[in-house]
């Protein structure tokens, strides 16, 4: 017989632990090995169906009352006949048990469709599984039956969209939803307003890839019917937050454009106004 002093009290526990339970943890059998103090360890279940190893201080302490299940809120829990998403579960079935020797609680399920499938229980109760995977396929099934055929460049240019104005991980997000620059709810949330869009504004599904492009009339704008229109490639750069512009009775141009109405080379004027000249004395006017 063995004690430990607990608080004010002193408990009484055998040497043997085998049967005892402590906590969600009922001790198996004594493992293999000692703690770091030198205190034997035991093989214990707990009541969410995984087995871990405790040290004999760290069970009659209280200190170690679970597997873990219980510190991350996931407690087990019988999961027979509650319904997650399209699947309802049926029964308990085999654990599963990892190459490092982890398990896991297993669920058979019977899913809306007829199909039966094993899922794991955290995957049911974080949602991340709500059917035998027809569910997916449906979705899937109806967004190309919404969207219209993905191979159309159309269609990717509303996705890139999106991503540069709504997805953070996106490389260019920072020059536009990290702006504030934002997708329109009407185009955000249905492709097929965006194509009628574009096809009713001059988009040419035909055009040589860069000759027709979407582009923004005011560069600090959203994107959406009044601020959008199509654009080939020397459009969109002359269109840039970067590009110089000038004003010239009454008229905006970029400095390219005024280079080119002049007749005169665009490194030379730029040359010219970096040393201090006026716009005008630059292009001669």
């Amino acid at each position: 017989m063995c004690y430990e002093l607990k608080g004010m009290i002193i408990i009484k526990y055998p040497k043997d632990l085998t049967g005892m339970k402590f906590g969600e943890l009922t001790v198996l059998r004594k493992a293999e090995g000692c703690a770091s103090n030198g205190g034997a360890l035991w093989i214990c279940r707990c009541s969410c169906g995984n087995e871990t190893i405790v040290s004999r201080s760290h069970l009659t302490s209280g200190h170690t009352r679970s597997c873990g299940c219980l510190k991350k809120g996931k407690h087990a829990e019988d999961l027979t006949g509650k319904t997650f998403g399209r699947l309802t579960v049926l029964e308990r079935a085999e654990d599963h048990i990892s190459h490092c020797g982890h398990k896991e609680i297993m669920w058979k399920c019977r899913c809306e469709c007829g199909n039966e499938v094993i899922v794991r229980g955290q995957s049911l109760r974080s949602g991340v599984t709500r059917s035998c995977g027809c569910l997916k396929r449906e979705l899937t099934s109806e967004r190309t039956k919404v969207h219209g055929r993905h191979g159309e460049r159309l269609y990717y240019i509303w996705c890139n969209i999106i991503q540069r104005c709504c997805n953070k991980n996106n490389q260019f997000y920072h020059y536009y939803g990290g702006r504030g620059i934002k997708i329109c709810d009407e185009w955000r949330n249905d492709y097929i307003a965006f194509k009628e869009w574009a096809l009713s504004t001059g988009y040419d599904e035909s055009a040589p890839r860069g000759e027709c492009t979407i582009d923004r009339i005011d560069v600090d704008g959203d994107y959406d019917p009044d601020n959008c229109r199509w654009a080939n490639a020397k459009e969109q750069v002359r269109n840039r937050r970067n590009t110089l512009k000038f004003t010239y009775n009454e008229e905006e141009k970029s400095l390219k454009e005024w280079c080119e109405e002049s007749d005169l080379s665009y490194d030379t004027v730029y040359h010219r106004l970096k040393l201090g000249w006026t716009f005008e004395e630059a292009l001669g006017f």
